[in-house]
């Protein structure tokens, strides 16, 4: 929304507030997530001026818990988490900014409030975080993936997919969202003299960077980039600032880049059905997500990369989460204890 459309609608200093709000997610957030929590922040500033007269940066912990207990009366449950979320991050933002001194939201958990119930996503995430099993692929099967008779085309833009996968550890979400034109060294983007990519985290607001070898990339991402392969591929390429691009969109669907990487894994003969989804569908062991497995998997029992690093790489927001690469016929923590120097 223009900065001319908020002043129209709120005054100052909301408008300038909801703008900078808005402006400041959409540039360290993955989209979806930013246009969900920019809409809750401005609903929740029309009702402070219309029941409360009040304003963000006056409102007080009761008049948020009064909000509160309208969105839980008023919207449908499945909406209720976002404009929940939307004043959440609107005073840690303030407050980061240091715009507020305080918090009025911070005391009221969605839990206590009963706000709510958890989306689809939200399920599986949870469901992946709290399950202790998970597939993953070694560094030679993954390997078998980007081998020319497995990877389906195109080619170029597939190996660069499925290897940043690898090398990164990204999210598929986040993968398809990476910009391949940052403003600055701080923004979100493809950094390719550096080998790095600034992402915004799909699960918690925030930025992090993680890094890949040059010298594994550089000639594809150039093939890619420089010498006309995005743009052969796309009629979308020339306006899209996003790095995978398909011939119908400016941008590729993260499942998009799931399916890649199982039909690369069928092709080679390493996946296989191990469920099947509530519509009945088969659910394949080696998916998008699998390759985030694979890299921890590899980096805390081959590499012995530190658990505190990993997560951070990962963007994950419990070590214990991290944790669950470790295995127990290899540990990280053995070799590190029984490493002689």
């Amino acid at each position: 929304m223009d900065r001319e459309k908020y002043e129209d609608r709120y005054p100052e200093p909301d408008a300038g507030i909801l703008w900078e709000f808005e402006r400041d997610k959409k540039a360290t957030n993955i989209d979806t997530s930013a246009r969900v929590w920019a809409s809750g922040a401005r609903t929740f500033a029309t009702w402070l001026h219309e029941n409360e007269d009040t304003g963000i940066l006056e409102a007080s912990a009761r008049q948020v818990r009064r909000y509160f207990a309208h969105v839980s009366e008023k919207y449908a449950i499945n909406t209720q988490g976002g404009k929940y979320h939307g004043v959440q991050h609107l005073y840690e933002w303030l407050v980061n900014t240091e715009q507020l001194g305080e918090n009025p939201a911070e005391r009221w958990s969605r839990e206590a409030l009963g706000i709510g119930v958890p989306t689809e996503r939200e399920e599986r995430e949870q469901a992946a975080e709290d399950d202790d099993s998970y597939y993953w692929l070694s560094k030679s099967e993954v390997e078998l993936l980007w081998e020319r008779d497995n990877l389906p085309g195109p080619r170029l833009r597939n190996e660069i997919a499925v290897k940043l996968l690898w090398y990164t550890g990204l999210r598929t979400e986040e993968l398809a969202s990476v910009r391949i034109e940052p403003d600055d060294e701080h923004s979100l983007g493809l950094f390719r003299d550096e080998g790095r990519i600034r992402v915004a985290n799909a699960k918690v607001s925030g930025t992090r960077d993680v890094w890949y070898p040059r010298e594994r990339l550089e000639l594809l991402l150039a093939d890619w980039l420089d010498f006309g392969g995005r743009d052969a591929l796309s009629p979308y390429a020339e306006d899209s600032q996003y790095l995978l691009v398909t011939d119908q969109s400016e941008r590729m669907r993260p499942s998009h880049i799931s399916r890649i990487v199982k039909n690369a894994a069928q092709n080679a003969g390493i996946n296989e059905v191990v469920d099947r989804d509530v519509n009945g569908k088969n659910r394949w062991k080696v998916r998008g997500h699998v390759m985030r497995h694979s890299m921890a998997t590899y980096h805390a029992n081959i590499l012995g990369t530190p658990i505190p690093v990993l997560a951070d790489a990962l963007g994950h927001r419990k070590l214990t989460t991290t944790r669950r690469y470790i295995h127990e016929d290899e540990s990280a923590v053995r070799k590190a204890m029984q490493r002689v120097d």
